[in-house]
C-alpha cells in the first residue's frame, strides 16, 4: 500500500474525487504541512499493485478547476488552492510531466506542487459523520455547478474528435436525440467489461452494474464515476438528464424505477453514447485500476 497528497477545497470534496477511484484503499482528510505553510489535505492510500501514481494524478487534474489558484469553486485561500504534494523523486517527475501534458492543452494551468513535510489526521467532529459530510458536499457542488465547471474547462479539448463520430453518436451526445429503442449492441448487456464515453474515454459505466430493464437501452444501477445531473423539461415532462463531465456529452435520463435492492435507479442510457472495453482489454487501454470491480466480484 501506497500513499498519495492532493489539497484543492475542503477535504470532503477531495475525498468524493477520489472515492470513485478503483485500487483506492482509503482517503483520509487532514492538514498538511510544507515550507511553514499548511492546506486541507487528502491521504489516498492506494494498492499500487492496481493502481499507478500517475493514474491518480490524472485523475485529480481531471476533477478540479486547474485555471484557479486562489482556492477551488466556493473555497476560498491560501489553504484550499490546488496542489499536488510529492514524497519522491518519481512522483515529482510524474506530477511534472502530467502538467506538462496539460499545458500542451490548456494555456492557463496554474496547480502547483510542493514536497510535503508532514501530514495530520483531521480531528472527529462529532456532530458530523463523513457521510454527512459527503452528503454536504453533494449539495454544494450542485449548488455550485461545479461539474458543470469542470465540463466547460473540457469542453473544447475534444473539437478533433467530434469530426470522426458516427452520426448518430453525433445527434445523441451533441445534439440531446435519443436512439431507438432496441438498437443498440449494449442494450442487453455484454461481457464484462466498462463503458467509457465515446468521445472522452473517461470511465461511466460497468457491466457489474447493468441490468435488463427491458426498455431497450442499456441500462444501469450506477455510474463508476462523478457525473453531471441537470432538470430536462422537454416534452411536457420533468426528467433528470445524465451527461458526462468532460465532454458534456448528452448520456440518457435517470429513473426511480430500478431495482430496489441495488439503490432503486436506473441509468438509461443511449448506446450511441458509449463505447465497450471488454475485461481483458482494460489494462491494455489504460484502465487497469478497474480490474479491481471484478475482483471484488469474483
Amino acid at each position: 500500500m501506497r500513499k498519495a497528497y492532493f489539497s484543492g477545497g475542503r477535504f470532503y470534496g477531495l475525498i468524493e474525487i477520489f472515492r470513485f477511484t478503483p485500487g483506492v484503499i482509503t482517503v483520509t482528510g487532514g492538514t498538511g504541512h510544507y515550507r511553514n505553510n499548511k492546506a486541507e489535505v487528502v491521504e489516498v492510500s492506494y494498492d499500487s499493485l492496481l493502481l499507478d501514481y500517475n493514474s491518480l494524478v490524472d485523475n485529480y487534474l481531471k476533477q478540479i478547476d486547474f485555471t484557479d489558484n486562489l482556492g477551488q469553486f466556493s473555497d476560498r485561500g491560501e489553504a484550499f488552492k490546488p496542489i499536488m504534494f510529492y514524497q519522491t523523486d518519481s512522483e515529482l517527475l510524474v506530477i511534472q510531466d502530467s502538467l506538462e501534458k496539460l499545458k500542451k492543452r490548456f494555456s492557463n494551468v496554474l496547480v502547483e506542487y510542493q514536497q510535503i513535510d508532514s501530514f495530520e489526521i483531521a480531528s472527529s467532529d462529532p456532530l458530523m459523520t463523513d457521510q454527512q459530510r459527503i452528503l454536504k458536499h453533494e449539495l454544494l457542488k450542485k449548488k455550485e455547478g461545479r461539474l458543470q465547471t469542470i465540463a466547460l474547462l473540457w469542453k473544447d479539448s475534444y473539437k478533433e474528435k467530434l469530426k470522426t463520430l458516427a452520426p448518430l453518436a453525433f445527434e445523441v451526445t451533441k445534439k440531446n436525440h435519443t436512439e431507438r429503442p432496441f438498437t443498440s449492441s449494449f442494450s442487453k448487456g455484454n461481457e464484462p467489461g466498462i463503458y467509457v464515453d465515446v468521445i472522452s474515454n473517461e470511465p461511466l459505466f460497468s457491466t457489474i452494474d447493468q441490468f435488463d430493464a427491458g426498455c431497450g437501452w442499456p441500462s444501469f444501477t450506477k455510474p463508476i464515476t462523478q457525473i453531471v445531473e441537470k432538470n430536462d423539461f422537454s416534452y411536457g415532462m420533468h426528467r433528470i438528464e445524465i451527461r458526462s463531465v468532460h465532454s458534456d456529452s448528452h448520456l440518457g435520463h435517470v429513473f426511480d424505477d430500478g431495482p430496489i435492492e441495488k439503490g432503486g435507479l436506473r441509468y438509461c442510457i443511449n448506446g450511441a453514447a458509449l463505447r465497450f472495453i471488454p475485461l481483458k482489454d482494460l489494462e491494455k487501454e489504460g484502465f487497469k485500476a478497474y480490474l479491481a470491480l471484478f475482483q471484488k466480484n469474483l
